[in-house]
């Protein structure tokens, strides 16, 4: 079912090859075959998606992906972020990177460690997309935080980012900016002013 076409190996469906990197191919083959291809784009300035093709920056991005990259390796941490970490001076100023550095800490827990990725993504690369992540950051911190006034100035900071993305008519992949924030912030007052005071916000919205 794998077929040579000059340089590349060509299968009928994804399904043939997500079945060989599930049960065949090792996770530290899958590791190094990730980091050479990575390591292909190193030689562009950031950000790079700019510098390449547009084929070449869709698998850039596909490859930095948390999500493809907790797939492939099976959720496990240290290889996940060891990605990012061996990286990270490559694509310093590239917002792209950033992000889903950030987005991978979060699915971890790492929530403070995944709030200073997700500014440095924003101040890199100030688009819908790494606005909305961190601001939905913020109001993860929010909501963990003991100290009322610290979560106060939290959703303060993350409600005019998402008002001002709803405002824009912004979708952000699967979710809307006032989706985000009402959940989020309905949760946070829930933890600091009671159930009641969360149902009469979670109304408003």
């Amino acid at each position: 079912v794998v077929h040579r076409l000059g340089d590349a190996l060509v299968v009928r469906h994804p399904v043939y090859v997500e079945r060989l990197f599930e049960t065949t191919i090792e996770p530290e083959d899958k590791r190094r075959a990730i980091h050479a291809l990575l390591t292909a784009y190193t030689v562009y300035p950031s950000p790079t998606r700019r510098y390449v093709t547009r084929g070449a920056a869709q698998v850039f991005k596909f490859t930095l992906n948390h999500r493809f990259l907790r797939n492939t390796f099976h959720g496990n941490e240290s290889m996940v972020l060891g990605v990012y970490q061996t990286f990270q001076k490559n694509f310093e100023n590239d917002g792209l990177f950033w992000l889903q550095f950030g987005l991978a800490l979060r699915d971890q827990g790492m929530h403070l460690e995944a709030m200073e990725k997700l500014k440095t993504a924003v101040d890199a690369y100030r688009i819908s997309q790494t606005e909305h992540a961190y601001a939905q950051q913020l109001l993860i911190l929010a909501i963990d935080s003991e100290s009322r006034t610290r979560a106060t100035s939290l959703v303060a900071e993350a409600e005019e980012m998402l008002l001002r993305l709803d405002g824009n008519e912004a979708e952000v992949g699967n979710a809307y900016p006032i989706v985000t924030l009402s959940e989020l912030h309905t949760a946070v007052i829930r933890k600091h002013d009671g159930e009641q005071r969360a149902r009469a916000l979670a109304k408003h919205y």
